[in-house]
């Protein structure tokens, strides 16, 4: 049964005004630019930012076929090929496409596209492109084969979560590995090295919370042995980044059946934002209603990212119902949005507990209804 989400306040009502207003305008201007057929084929013959005007007028027109079509043409500019992208659910060469093209990173897509939205139907394609070449793999990428919900990556996930122990980079470049800077798990950087993991450490923790998202078993004894060795590898006045590595760990293990683990994530305070929502994630799935209650005061107010990924969305749908995002116009991610506007399902597990009207903002802009 859904949750009918509470009104608006009026503050948030000027807000969406406000954001529509916006939208609205660079539409005007858009329709001002391409109003005729002669002008709409010279924006398609004309630079990338005139042939990603062009798909959006194709949008605004209701031609998604011709649309897709300038996309699966396109050979330098993957931001026309994005805009295509929004037509959901997005062909699977068209996907391929995007991960394909002569100056497109398969890397970006996967990390800032692809798990953001229900791509399961294209799941073997983008692993195959996204993975041939697993031992060169990044933890952000990693992190990103769960975000997506991307089972069939689970052989290449396991093969990276095997470590002996954590090792600093500092404490790497010193035993005489050498390696480039790494990129640290939870997608942030520093240029203080002993504030960082080195290469398999990161792909290490990045691949138990992926298995973890994708549901897979981990290795509980190896990965309770890494957490408690954290601090061991760096002193706790440079808590940071050991504690953020510990909130992933921790929650993993929590959501392995490590019960005590809870506790000690809900410790981290502000160091848990990394796996907030998968937190709640977790706790949803097995209806643990007693801990989200304890929990709904700090996400309330870090709600924004809830739904930014696929394996999130139940996280965004129950902030929705519970009243934590009122707005969902205004702080759901534009994918979640055209997504439920399609009629797309959520992760298997989840039911939509909140009604939704397809045609909301991010749907009329994209069809130029503001």
């Amino acid at each position: 049964m859904t949750t009918p989400p509470r009104p608006l306040t009026a503050e948030e009502a000027d807000r969406v005004a406000v954001r529509r207003d916006s939208a609205k305008r660079m539409q005007e201007l858009l329709m001002e630019r391409l109003p005729t057929p002669q002008a709409l084929a010279k924006a398609i013959d004309g630079g990338w930012s005139k042939r990603r005007d062009a798909v959006q007028m194709l949008g605004f027109l209701g031609r998604d076929a011709e649309a897709i079509q300038l996309a699966l043409d396109e050979r330098d500019a993957q931001v026309v090929v994005d805009e295509a992208l929004k037509f959901l659910p997005a062909p699977v060469e068209l996907v391929v496409h995007a991960l394909t093209m002569k100056r497109g990173d398969a890397a970006s897509r996967m990390l800032y596209t692809i798990p953001m939205g229900n791509f399961l139907y294209a799941e073997k394609e983008i692993v195959r492109i996204v993975a041939k070449s697993p031992a060169k793999l990044t933890a952000p990428l990693i992190e990103s084969f769960g975000h997506a919900g991307f089972a069939t990556a689970a052989t290449v996930l396991r093969r990276h979560a095997q470590l002996d122990e954590p090792r600093t980079y500092a404490d790497a470049l010193a035993a005489g590995f050498p390696q480039n800077k790494p990129s640290v798990a939870n997608g942030s950087d520093t240029s203080a090295a002993t504030r960082q993991w080195d290469g398999p450490t990161e792909r290490a923790f990045a691949a138990v919370g992926a298995l973890r998202r994708l549901g897979q078993p981990i290795d509980i004894a190896a990965v309770t042995a890494w957490r408690d060795r954290l601090y061991a590898a760096i002193p706790e006045t440079n808590a940071h980044y050991p504690a953020a590595a510990d909130a992933l760990l921790s929650w993993a293990l929590f959501d392995a059946g490590v019960d005590e683990s809870f506790e000690r994530w809900l410790a981290l305070e502000y160091l848990q934002r990394e796996t907030r929502y998968d937190m709640v994630a977790t706790l949803l799935r097995r209806g643990d209603a007693q801990r989200l209650v304890r929990l709904a005061p700090t996400i309330a107010k870090h709600v924004e990212g809830a739904g930014r990924y696929f394996c999130h969305w139940p996280v965004a749908d129950w902030c929705h119902s519970e009243g934590l995002m009122p707005a969902p116009d205004v702080k759901l991610d534009e994918m979640y949005c055209l997504s439920r506007d399609a009629g797309i399902a959520p992760p298997a597990w989840w039911q939509w507990r909140t009604p939704w009207q397809p045609g909301g903002f991010h749907h009329a802009r994209l069809r130029g209804l503001l």
